[in-house]
């Protein structure tokens, strides 16, 4: 007994003594950073106890504006002994992105990166070098612009039924929570475009069929895994025996049943394998001009590249432009003098109707969905990591520091926009607008890396927006806290999914 028990201590000993000697290695590595201000925390633990209180309660974007008003726009947290470096400053930001990225001193990296991978598998997202590049360029045709606009009328009629059950919806005055409508309206165009899925899902000849709820639920489900492990650090976390774990389970289980028939018919498609009676029943022109069955083309491409880049495409193409569009609904609800010019702007179009010609004279409506971005940020954070020694706000930076971007602190930042707390999507279109400064938007990144689905998602916003404000007036149910308190998984959204009570335009008509 007293072997064991000493054999006890010493493991106990040893294990303490690791933990210490990487501690101390690590207070000296990043001992430059205590120069930067930091909100107070436990001494071992740092500021973890508060990031998991904050990330269990939603409330994980409002610390960070908390903190923000206490340091200033560049401080630095601590879990336990590994410090994130967060900077709010746009300009910075800015700089970091376009710059420090081209020269390569910063890279995408750190723990809500290995989080990434670890839960969505690794894709063109999260990666960086060479993988990185032949995937970019793969993709890059596939999202063109041109691509989009060239059909455009799938994502016009996909608007049109949108309004058309919405105006049904209208009949009774009741209140309608927005958020699911959007998310199951870019969905719908998402899965269209990606997978060749008809905007009716039920013609979709491949089973099981696209149920956009059960998608969305379950692309939840991983986002808030990544969120869980991004925090803190700890990517074990998804193997505890827990309820939650086994509902990750089944989530990605899902995922993957919905995604592998789909994803093993577009490999036979894209290099012209033989095709079994049963496959070749399945065959639609959509699929056949899906972004899935032309990546499949590509030689590099292999099925787990492939399922891994559609699953992380999906969340991205479909989530971050619906919950935008909840807020932009609830800012224009409450800044009716930005509505009424936005009306202004679209009831000439809409009696000419829309098409891609007049889509021209909306750029009104891509400033409201910017400023909606600005204002609201639904990827509030990008993470990065100096990939050498470096310096900043005359600080020095070890290499392999974590870097959080705080998109939602630069997008308050007075001195890149000019009365920041204000909705003015004029300083979109005109320098003077927003006190000769030029604007950035943050919201699909910069540079290298900046995000291929941008056209797609002004696209469609441009369209259903202008679509909602000529058809209907609207009002926000909970009044400005539908757009203050905010749930998270990886991306914002708002908490009560944005409760609206609309009514129909009596003279408005669907000529489009």
């Amino acid at each position: 007994m007293s072997l064991i028990v000493l054999a006890g201590s010493g493991i106990a000993i040893a294990t303490t003594s690791v933990f210490a000697l990487r501690w101390w290695s690590n207070y000296q590595k990043y001992s430059s950073l205590r120069n930067f201000p930091s909100p107070k925390g436990h001494w071992l633990s740092g500021n973890f106890s508060d990031l998991v209180a904050a990330l269990k309660a939603g409330k994980l974007p409002q610390l960070f504006i908390d903190w923000s008003k206490e340091l200033g726009d560049v401080f630095v947290i601590w879990n336990f002994d590994k410090p994130n470096l967060v900077i709010g400053n746009a300009k910075l930001i800015k700089q970091i992105l376009l710059k420090g990225q081209k020269d390569g001193d910063f890279v995408r990296g750190g723990s809500a990166y290995s989080a990434y991978a670890d839960v969505f598998g690794v894709h063109l997202g999260n990666q960086i070098g060479e993988e990185w590049q032949w995937r970019r360029k793969a993709w890059t045709p596939a999202l063109a612009s041109s691509k989009f606009l060239n059909q455009f009328d799938v994502i016009n009629q996909a608007s049109l039924a949108f309004i058309e059950k919405l105006e049904q919806k209208a009949i009774n005055n009741e209140a309608i929570e927005i958020d699911p409508l959007f998310l199951k309206y870019t969905m719908s165009i998402i899965a269209y475009f990606m997978l060749g899925v008809p905007l009716i899902p039920q013609e979709d000849p491949i089973k099981p069929i696209l149920d956009s709820e059960k998608i969305y639920s379950s692309l939840a489900v991983l986002e808030k895994q990544v969120l869980v492990q991004g925090t803190t650090g700890f990517n074990w976390l998804k193997y505890l025996p827990t309820k939650k774990n086994q509902v990750y389970r089944e989530a990605q289980n899902y995922l993957n049943g919905f995604l592998h028939p789909r994803i093993d018919l577009a490999f036979k498609l894209a290099r012209n394998q033989e095709l079994n009676q049963n496959e070749l029943s399945q065959i639609s022109q959509p699929l056949r001009n899906s972004i899935m069955v032309q990546m499949a083309k590509a030689p590099r491409y292999t099925p787990n590249h492939l399922i891994n880049d559609v699953r992380a495409g999906l969340f991205a193409g479909h989530d971050t432009t619906s919950h935008s569009l909840s807020f932009a609904m609830g800012e224009l609800a409450l800044n009716p003098q930005v509505l009424q010019k936005a009306r202004e702007k679209i009831e000439p179009v809409m009696k000419q109707g829309l098409s891609i010609e007049s889509l021209k004279k909306l750029v009104y409506i891509e400033a409201i969905f910017k400023e909606t971005m600005r204002l609201h940020p639904v990827a509030s954070q990008l993470s990065i990591v100096a990939k050498h020694d470096t310096s900043m706000v005359e600080k020095f930076i070890p290499a392999d520091t974590a870097i959080r971007l705080n998109l939602m602190l630069a997008g308050l930042d007075s001195d890149m926009y000019a009365q920041p707390e204000a909705f003015h999507p004029e300083r979109w279109l005109d320098v003077e607008e927003n006190g000769g400064i030029e604007p950035t938007l943050f919201g699909f990144s910069l540079g290298a890396h900046y995000c291929l689905g941008a056209p797609l998602a002004i696209l469609e916003a441009t369209v259903i927006l202008s679509l909602l404000i000529y058809h209907f007036d609207w009002e926000l149910v909970n009044g400005r806290s539908s757009l203050e308190q905010l749930g998270q998984n990886i991306t914002v959204f708002p908490q009560d999914r944005m409760p609206i009570k609309f009514k129909a335009r009596k003279f408005a008509n669907m000529t489009t």
